[in-house]
């Protein structure tokens, strides 16, 4: 599987757009705070009443962190996800699924109404009767 050209390339695309996605995102949250220790005045700037920079970036930061988990959840859709799928149904030896399709999509198996129900057997708990466990058939000896 490691050899697999396929697999390669879903391992390139995980890890460039992790370090893409953590850089980006590590980067913003350290400007962040260099701000915070370092420009306080820029900080203390008022945008809009009592709403300064400090507190926008702030809101951004939660904001953007949303924007990113979106983003990766749409990225795995669309490039990651049909290839792992081909590459899991392979490996499972069974038969791959159209390509552009996701597991999300797979319409279920057919469910054969005319077949009698299948009753699952209670469930027996051994009892004591002469302070020994027989657990054969569930009686007590």
């Amino acid at each position: 599987m490691a050899g697999d050209e396929r697999f390669r390339l879903l391992d390139r695309r995980f890890r460039r757009v992790v370090a893409v996605g953590a850089g980006g995102f590590l980067g913003w949250y350290f400007l962040y705070v260099a701000l915070s220790a370092f420009a306080r005045g820029f900080m203390a700037r008022p945008v809009a009443g009592h709403v300064n920079v400090g507190m926008l970036l702030g809101v951004l930061q939660f904001a953007s962190t949303f924007l990113l988990a979106a983003a990766f959840v749409a990225y795995a859709r669309r490039r990651l996800d049909p290839l792992a799928d081909e590459l899991r149904a392979e490996a499972d030896g069974s038969p791959s699924r159209p390509s552009g399709r996701t597991g999300r999509d797979v319409p279920p198996p057919p469910v054969d109404l005319s077949a009698p129900p299948v009753r699952a057997a209670a469930p027996v708990a051994p009892r004591a009767s002469d302070g020994r466990w027989d657990v054969r058939m569930g009686e007590a000896r």
